[in-house]
């Protein structure tokens, strides 16, 4: 109750500020707090040994995101505010039956075939929703509707690594993934691509997967990195704004170094919620809502963001070692690997330790299908919490990666304290 209480105050304050928006952020606060309230009761009723802090954390960022969009773009957020219903049904559906589990488990491959069609399909028929034409076409139209298939491929990557990975040879897994992320370079979508290579070396090395695995993993980045480079203009612009953002700062530069003054502006406390001008940022709603967080609630609302992040890696890995089942425990693993390796990723970008990517930071950037798979992501979790048996001994390697995840983000919060204080 006292987070209800918490996030209440959020929406009353900017409706105060607000108040021709008073009725759109009202609606908004609703369909959270009934979703966060039946969520817990039926969790609680029909899934009683789930990890509750799990379904409480990512209420909580996503109640941040409803807030942030409702203060840049309130016509967006009430269709976030749908989603987030579509999306609370689907994770219920997952958490309170064994039934998904299943068809999940046995029909692994056939959900990364239908993935891949719609991806295909993007190349026929793709659009992009706010970028002009030229830019790379991600997503399918249907009417209003925009679905991005490579959100959906996430889910089905993970799902075939877990059913795969006990196998002897990594044959089905090199192969199915490998053909995604090709598909992803010709579609010069070199982001996604660089986060799947990721999350597969990252849970190869969870696996215990020979270091030639491992090495197969960064030549292939390697290579991915150079052969954007040299054959996609876009790629070679990002590379050459990360290496110098103020040579164009009116042009091509001009959202890279609204971002880094967002952070400046921000410092430790931030301008105050509701009072700064996020709006300056390009696509603040999507792709630098971690910018405009970081100039309205500064540092606090970065190290949230991190925290929130650390504690969710770290149910994630618990999870894992509670399985008695290798798919579940890499089911765990690998969703928790493929969430934060995105979100280190943008955060990176907006910082400027990274080349831009053009992905959501998960449950608080708009977007529904990020928002749909995230859920349902989490509604495999919290099945898989309450099928929970006494902790493993953790193996060095899982000790070794999860201090790695500290350190990475560790540093991302480090860079954001230079780019605030010390450069602002």
């Amino acid at each position: 109750m006292i987070i209800l209480f918490v996030i209440g105050g959020g929406f009353y304050h900017l409706s105060s500020l607000f108040p021709n928006r008073a009725g759109i952020i009202g609606v908004l606060f609703a369909i959270w707090g009934v979703c966060l309230i039946i969520g817990k009761i039926l969790l609680h009723w029909r899934l009683s040994s789930y990890h509750s802090g799990l379904f409480t954390l990512v209420m909580i960022l996503v109640a941040f995101g409803l807030l942030m969009l409702a203060r840049l773009a309130p016509s967006l957020a009430i269709r976030q505010g749908i989603w987030l219903i579509v999306a609370w049904c689907i994770m219920l559906i997952i958490a309170l039956s064994p039934i998904p589990i299943y068809l999940f488990k046995r029909f692994s491959w056939w959900l990364w075939v239908g993935a891949v069609i719609l991806l295909l399909l993007t190349f026929i028929i793709g659009v992009h929703p706010s970028l002009p034409v030229g830019a790379p076409a991600l997503w399918l139209s249907l009417n209003r509707l925009f679905i991005q298939p490579a959100e959906l491929l996430k889910l089905a990557l993970i799902g075939i690594f877990a059913v795969q990975m006990n196998r002897p040879d990594w044959r089905n897994i090199l192969i199915s993934w490998g053909l995604v992320i090709v598909l992803f370079v010709i579609q010069r979508d070199l982001g996604v691509a660089v986060l799947f290579i990721a999350v597969l070396f990252q849970l190869a090395y969870l696996a215990g997967v020979n270091w030639r695995i491992l090495g197969i993993g960064v030549i292939g980045m390697l290579m991915i990195g150079i052969i954007g480079y040299f054959i996609m203009p876009i790629i070679r612009l990002r590379v050459a704004i990360w290496l110098n953002p103020w040579m164009d700062v009116e042009g091509d530069s001009y959202q890279l170094v609204q971002s880094l003054f967002a952070f400046a502006d921000g410092g430790v406390f931030g301008r105050g919620f509701g009072t700064g001008e996020p709006e300056l940022i390009p696509l603040a709603h999507s792709d630098f809502i971690f910018s405009a967080i970081a100039e309205e609630w500064g540092l606090l609302g970065i190290f949230i963001i991190i925290s929130a992040l650390v504690v969710f890696m770290r149910i994630c890995l618990t999870i894992g070692n509670c399985q008695t089942d290798k798919p579940h425990q890499f089911w765990a693993w690998g969703i928790g690997a493929m969430l934060i390796t995105q979100n280190v990723m943008i955060m990176a970008g907006a910082l400027r330790i990274f080349p831009l990517t053009g992905m959501p930071l998960t449950f608080i950037s708009y977007g529904g299908s990020s928002l749909v798979v995230s859920m349902m992501m989490v509604g495999i979790l919290l099945r898989l919490s309450a099928n929970s048996q006494p902790i493993n001994i953790i193996a060095h390697r899982e000790i070794a990666y999860w201090r790695g995840i500290v350190a990475v983000l560790g540093g991302v919060g480090c860079v954001a304290l230079y780019w605030a204080v010390l450069w602002g």
